[in-house]
């Protein structure tokens, strides 16, 4: 017979007429949900160094940190451990940092102020693939981006404006880059051959 006693429960064996409390073990996640300090070391996906060259910003376990060359702070930029945040890029003027999330389900671009002050901004909503390598223009005022069906995309920060440069039918194109004077985006696509 099973019973209950004390708020434990007990099982009384009627042939010896012995009572013994039954140990119940609840395999629980608990302990390791709990908030703790955990070392981003080895789980860095992208970096780069500030256009001054006094921070790097990298992306680690899902969130953006800025951390100083030498003194200083590190730096949580997004906070946000519900999405993955990668591929930080810096303004040419060193203030933001634009970088890809999927806080929105869909893989969007965001930018935050480097300095930690102010939430994220996303700047794009309606696309619908999973997005590489942000590139400013050298004004700072556009972000080149490819996605994973190859199209090249420039997006206008202030505006928020998307414009279609180029669309690779056999790959993608992640190997833009800007003009010094920022008119002209460089970028190698395949001819017919697939030789690029």
């Amino acid at each position: 017979v099973v019973f209950e006693m004390a708020g434990e429960l007990h099982i009384f064996d009627t042939g010896t007429r012995a009572v013994r409390k039954i140990e119940i073990q609840v395999p629980t996640d608990d302990l390791s949900r709990r908030p703790s300090t955990v070392s981003a070391a080895g789980s860095v996906e992208d970096f780069s160094l500030s256009p001054r060259g006094e921070r790097a910003v990298m992306a680690a376990r899902g969130d953006i940190f800025t951390v100083p060359v030498e003194h200083g702070p590190t730096r949580n930029l997004t906070r946000s451990p519900g999405a993955h945040d990668r591929e930080p890029s810096w303004s040419p003027d060193g203030k933001s940092v634009a970088f890809i999330s999927d806080r929105s389900w869909e893989e969007q671009i965001h930018i935050v102020a480097q300095d930690g002050k102010g939430e994220a901004r996303q700047l794009t909503d309606q696309l619908k693939a999973r997005l590489y390598a942000l590139r400013w223009s050298p004004d700072g005022r556009r972000i080149a981006f490819s996605d994973k069906d190859g199209k090249l995309q420039v997006l206008t920060v202030e505006t928020r404006e998307l414009v279609l440069v180029a669309d690779e039918e056999r790959g993608q194109l992640t190997d833009h880059c800007w003009s010094p004077c920022g008119h002209f985006l460089a970028f190698s696509s395949s001819d017919p051959n697939e030789f690029r």
